[in-house]
Formats: C-alpha cells, sequence, structure tokens
C-alpha cells in the first residue's frame, strides 16, 4: 500500500528595494478577485530581479510597514507612494511530499521527501498533463 502525505508551510521574505520606480515586479490577484495578491512577473534584470529575494508565486503581505489587506489598488497606492525606497514582505509558500511505502509485513519505508515552492509545484504538475 502506498500514501502520499503532504505538508503545506510557508515563511516571511523581507525586500528592500532601492532607486525608485520601476521596481521590476507584476501582481495579479486581490480582494477584488477573490484571490491574495501574487507576484506573477519579474522584470529582467529590474530591481526585483537584482535583489534575488523575490520568486513569481510570491504573496505580498506588505508594503512598507503597512500590512496589507488583500486589495490591489490598495497595494498599488502604496508602491507608487514609495519614492525611493520599496520595503516588501512576502509570504512564499513551501509544499513537501513524502511517499510511505507499506510491505505486507509492515514495514514502512519512506520512498522520497521533495519540497518545493508552490511555483516550482505548478511548473512540475503541469507538465505530467502535456
Amino acid at each position: 500500500m502506498e500514501t502520499v502525505e503532504q505538508l503545506v508551510s510557508f515563511n516571511h521574505v523581507h525586500v528592500h528595494l532601492n532607486g525608485g520606480a520601476p521596481w521590476g515586479f507584476t501582481l495579479k490577484g486581490g480582494l477584488e478577485h477573490g484571490e491574495p495578491l501574487i507576484i506573477t512577473k519579474i522584470e529582467e534584470g529590474g530591481k526585483a530581479d537584482q535583489c534575488k529575494k523575490l520568486r513569481v508565486g510570491d504573496e505580498l503581505v506588505n508594503i512598507n510597514g503597512s500590512a496589507l489587506y488583500g486589495s490591489r489598488q490598495e497595494a498599488l497606492i502604496l508602491i507608487k507612494g514609495s519614492y525611493r525606497v520599496l520595503k516588501i514582505v512576502v509570504r512564499r509558500y513551501t509544499v513537501s511530499f513524502s511517499m510511505v511505502i507499506t510491505r505486507g509485513s509492515g514495514c514502512r519505508i519512506s520512498a522520497f521527501l521533495l519540497a518545493m515552492s508552490t511555483e516550482e509545484i505548478s511548473t512540475h504538475c503541469s507538465s505530467w498533463y502535456r
């Protein structure tokens, strides 16, 4: 018998961008759309790319010390109000999978343990259905 166990966890990543707009990332979602605010694109060579901390799939939760309540419009106002420095906090989810194989004698063998970000999972899973 095989069972797959899944654990979802997250951590907060603090990002400090300097130099003024454009910041080099694109947001999607928001309370207006019933979705979290997610970074959907990072411009190659832009400030967000150069800092090496942001990833596509990160959820924006704080801008310049102000907690976000999910509105994309609120986030855009706070971002546009950032003159030279943009401090953001993103929530990055990690999903861990483990497969346990139980043999007839009751011996349990852990087949693998894999941890990846939600963006990596999305990429890998979509390739399974091609």
